[in-house]
């Protein structure tokens, strides 16, 4: 098998991959596991394609190798109808309900299968733990009446005459009568009328107990809580599920939780009145890690080149059979490019997104199949894979490809710059979706300026398929953006630093796009 072949067949999710390969292929950055190794609660962000499942997965496998209990939720996948969750016609108690349901059986399936293979004292867990599962599925049984509750007295005669030389039971008023004689029975029944609506609640007190004690008695292994694609749930649902780990998973030793999610597509806390709120409060409740933050080329070049080639390294030799494998990272790269540099573009291209990296390397590979890729080559298939994910993304919401153009047209052909800067506290929907996108990405927050006191910016840089075409010409952007570096000296940088003396040639006005739409 060819190198060009194994990248062909690389998948490019990683819920694709078996554990084995996972953990195989999996390249560590920085302080990413030991960060996330901890007994913390934490929200694991970054956009698609940024490495979030890879990273939960790989994470899963290590507390496995440990002897703990590590509980992996797809939340695409729970459940019998996922659609029963979106079902805007269903109430949101009863959505919530099912939702509640579904995600306790989940966890009693897991742990109930743990205590199964596991070796150390399996008898004592067998005897303890069943009947504290076979309470937890039921703390959502619970019912009542929501409204006012009428006791209405009426009374029903009902009569009978009977001879019975024995022992004599009324059904009426539920006694014994011992008679010989005739009997006429009368009986004055009384009904209970209730009006409201009729529901059924749940216990969290009840669950939060029974969990630690299965948590005491498993100590000192630990239940991992690993949650999966949690932006893919409906906002109400996201809210609900964040509450029932705040209430329920928080207050658990023994118990911990990782959620991986898209940031702007997340629904964590709904203010309800003053400081009270349903759902999990970030900072407070749970910390969080942010993937792209670490993943950007633009925040450490060196860094970023490491990452990927040892990435496209661990990937290729995964997947190429024992005799075909490559020695080392520098032959492979030797091996698929005419230069180091054409390695070096296909990087840049994939601006921090490992993603893109495949995607933009498996059409380069088809594009010259037979031949080492060179630069050209690496820039055209970065504008097709541009052209066909990422321009087509942002197509059908409103206004998002005329803010692009808008843009591009600024900041890119007038400024010639290829980044630009947004107040840290300015939320626009249209850049949150280019951002999510990844046709917009983040690679410095919190930038001050001498000459503007007291005011945070992000940097936003503009993606690499939106001027490729511009390279090697003169309109071709000269460095992320211009910045007067002292009284006398304004130039052009291209990695970001935490102040300067001025950057207002840097910083975009959104007012100007919306009031020309």
């Amino acid at each position: 098998m060819t190198v060009q072949d194994a990248i062909l067949q690389i998948q490019l999710r990683a819920d694709k991959w078996d554990d084995n390969s996972l953990v195989n292929s999996f390249v560590k950055v920085g302080s990413l596991i030991p960060l996330l190794d901890s007994e913390n609660n934490q929200i694991i962000f970054g956009r698609r394609g940024t490495g979030k499942t890879h990273v939960l997965r790989y994470f899963k496998n290590l507390k496995e190798k440990q002897d703990d209990c590590c509980i992996f939720v797809d939340l695409r996948k729970i459940g019998s109808s996922n659609s029963i969750y979106a079902d805007q016609s269903l109430s949101i108690e009863q959505r919530a309900l099912r939702f509640f349901i579904d995600i306790i059986k989940v966890l009693s399936d897991e742990i109930i299968s743990y205590i199964i293979i596991s070796d150390e004292h399996k008898e004592a867990y067998l005897c303890e733990i069943p009947p504290l599962i076979d309470q937890l599925n039921h703390t959502w049984t619970k019912s009542a009446i929501m409204g006012e509750v009428v006791s209405e007295l009426s009374s029903v005669d009902k009569s009978s005459h009977e001879f019975n030389s024995g022992i004599f039971f009324s059904p009426y008023d539920c006694g014994l009568n011992i008679s010989t004689k005739d009997i006429d029975i009368v009986d004055k029944s009384s009904t209970l009328k209730l009006s409201g609506r009729y529901y059924t609640y749940i216990n969290l007190l009840d669950a939060t107990s029974i969990l630690q004690k299965v948590a005491d008695i498993l100590f000192p292994h630990k239940i991992w809580l690993i949650f999966d694609e949690f932006s893919e749930l409906s906002p109400d649902i996201q809210i609900v599920l964040a509450d029932i780990l705040r209430r329920v998973i928080c207050p658990v030793r023994g118990f911990t939780f990782k959620i991986g999610a898209i940031e702007h597509r997340s629904n964590f806390r709904h203010a309800i009145t003053g400081s009270n709120y349903l759902g999990i409060e970030l900072g407070a409740d749970v910390s969080t890690i942010n993937l792209d933050e670490l993943m950007v080329f633009g925040n450490n070049h060196a860094s970023s080149l490491s990452f990927f080639r040892d990435l496209l390294f661990q990937r290729v030799n995964t997947i190429l059979p024992p005799e075909d494998r490559i020695a080392s990272s520098d032959d492979l790269v030797k091996s698929l490019f005419t230069q180091e540099s054409c390695f070096e573009e296909l990087v840049l291209a994939a601006e921090g997104v490992p993603r893109d990296f495949f995607n933009v390397l498996h059409k380069a590979i088809i594009l010259d199949y037979y031949n080492r890729i060179s630069i050209p080559i690496i820039r055209k298939a970065a504008r097709n894979w541009f052209d066909e994910d990422k321009r087509g993304a942002i197509s059908a919401i409103p206004n998002t490809s005329g803010l692009l153009d808008w843009i591009i047209s600024d900041v890119i052909n007038t400024r010639q710059a290829r980044a630009f800067m947004l107040k840290s506290n300015e939320n626009d929907n249209l850049i949150n979706y280019l951002y999510d996108a990844r046709i917009l990405h983040i690679i410095k927050q919190n930038i001050s300026s001498k000459d503007t006191p007291g005011v945070r910016f992000n940097v936003y840089s503009i993606d690499y398929g939106c001027y490729v075409d511009l390279i090697n010409t003169a309109r071709a952007p000269k460095g992320l953006f211009e910045a007067e570096i002292d009284d006398s000296q304004t130039e052009f940088i291209d990695v970001p630093r935490d102040d300067y003396r001025s950057i207002r040639r840097a910083i975009l006005d959104l007012s100007e796009f919306y009031a020309s739409i």
